[in-house]
């Protein structure tokens, strides 16, 4: 009888037509079927509705937990971003690690990080967006993000390192632009380019072109508006944002992956 054990499987590996096919929630079919629907009699109105669910922020009632977690931080301080006042809490002494989180998630995302990042000497520094987490409000924009970077620059001094997931990515990218200097910076699954955000959210909905162009030049004035004449579609692309930060990117892989399909260089 064979007593070897089984070894564990391997993660298996999507190719590429699997990662592209997405599978769409019951609930977006049937709100772009309504959104659609609606604009076949009033255009402006459903372009309106989806102009305003764009900037909407989706929370969820808190956890017991995470109150708990917030209390656990040796020093609570507020720093005032975007006309808001947020509370802002930090682990540990020395060097800045500043973590941002993205689109409708909370600080609380990077509690794995903070222990590790306080025991290796730095000081780690977590907190909830503008309308975000506990933070009263519903409606945002990455704008207010970089914002509150800015901010916590300005109030607590040199920022050593920014690490940033999805859209808190594109909006560190943006502050560094706009003045924030961090001596490192960390993207994790970054969303940099804004017209694929717009493509993937107008395929969901699978919305009829009218509206679509319509809810398109929505969000575009919207944001061109919060960033002072600038042009967001020109300028919230991975090439753009990346070069006028500074920034460069490096290559992870988180399963393993088969030598044929890892890039000959990361740039």
């Amino acid at each position: 009888m064979d007593n070897e054990q089984e070894s564990p499987r391997r993660p298996r590996i999507l190719s590429s037509a699997e990662r592209r096919q997405r599978v769409i929630p019951l609930s977006f079919q049937l709100s772009g079927m309504g959104l659609n629907l609606l604009s076949l009699i009033h255009n402006e109105w459903a372009s309106d509705v989806l102009a305003r669910f764009w900037f909407t922020v989706f929370k969820s009632k808190p956890k017991p937990w995470v109150a708990e977690f917030w209390q656990r931080a040796d020093r609570r301080i507020e720093v005032t971003a975007a006309d808001v006042t947020l509370p802002v809490y930090c682990w540990g002494e020395g060097p800045l690690v500043v973590m941002m989180h993205g689109w409708s998630g909370s600080g609380t995302q990077f509690r794995n990080f903070i222990e590790p990042l306080a025991a290796a000497g730095f000081t780690a520094v977590c907190f909830d967006a503008p309308e975000h987490g506990s933070n009263p409000g519903k409606q945002s924009d990455m704008p207010r993000f970089s914002a509150t970077l800015i901010a916590l620059q300005q109030q607590l001094g040199a920022i050593d390192c920014v690490i940033a997931h999805s859209l808190g990515a594109m909006a560190a990218a943006y502050a560094v632009q706009q003045g924030l200097s961090p001596r490192r910076t960390v993207l994790v699954a970054p969303h940099l380019e804004v017209q694929k955000m717009f493509e993937t959210f107008r395929d969901l909905l699978n919305m009829r072109p009218q509206l679509a162009q319509r809810f398109y030049d929505k969000i575009g004035a919207r944001m061109i508006a919060l960033m002072d004449g600038v042009n967001p579609w020109e300028l919230l692309t991975p090439a753009r944002l990346l070069a006028a930060a500074g920034l460069r990117v490096c290559w992870f892989m988180t399963t393993r992956t088969p030598r044929s399909a890892r890039p000959s260089s990361a740039k």
